[in-house]
């Protein structure tokens, strides 16, 4: 992606989570899921709609894999609890196999920047269940002892995918905010 059309949809989520933040009662994780323009454009769907990316979601998903959706996301200053945002706790989106793409909007890869981290290998595991939100959480010593816990952070227009079958959490302590667009990746019968 060219440097203007990373600042240029920087811009643009920036002032639809500045509105969003405005009605929003949790202050410390503001997220909308406004349309973007800037994705609406022929670079942004080249990227979003991109054969690389659809590609890799079709090798790992399935011959149906379709983007279900995006939106922008941040985690703010106020942020500091994981009572304030349950996805602070390490987790698994109970759903089975389901990429997420984020794309940075601003550098995440100094220290206090909040990257998302991801317990290495533990996407490939079946959980006994996905119905009830306490089955899918997990403390951060039985993590710690039984994966090797890796940041995700990089450069503003850099990014990453993952299964959210993977345990995952956001990191709530930091010293920037940090915002990104995500996008979710899933079997066209298998919708979240």
């Amino acid at each position: 992606l060219s440097p203007q059309f990373v600042d240029a949809l920087a811009s643009e989520a920036f002032a639809k989570l500045d509105d969003a933040a405005r009605i929003a009662k949790n202050k410390a994780v503001v997220s909308t899921n406004a349309i973007l323009e800037t994705l609406e454009t022929n670079q942004g769907k080249l990227f979003w709609q991109n054969s690389s990316l659809l590609s890799a979601a079709v090798r790992y998903l399935g011959p149906d894999a379709e983007l279900a959706g995006y939106e922008a996301l941040r985690l703010t200053n106020e942020l500091n609890s994981v009572t304030q945002y349950r996805s602070g706790q390490w987790h698994h989106d109970r759903c089975g196999s389901r990429l997420k793409a984020l794309l940075f909007l601003h550098d995440v890869s100094s220290k206090g920047a909040r990257p998302t981290q991801v317990a290495r290998g533990s996407h490939e595991t079946l959980y006994w269940s996905y119905h009830d939100m306490g089955e899918s959480r997990f403390s951060d010593e039985w993590v710690a002892r039984n994966y090797d816990i890796v940041n995700m952070g990089g450069p503003k227009g850099g990014g990453f995918v993952f299964d959210t079958n993977a345990l995952h959490r956001a990191t709530v302590a930091g010293r920037f905010p940090r915002s990104a667009v995500m996008f979710e990746m899933n079997p066209a019968a298998h919708a979240a």
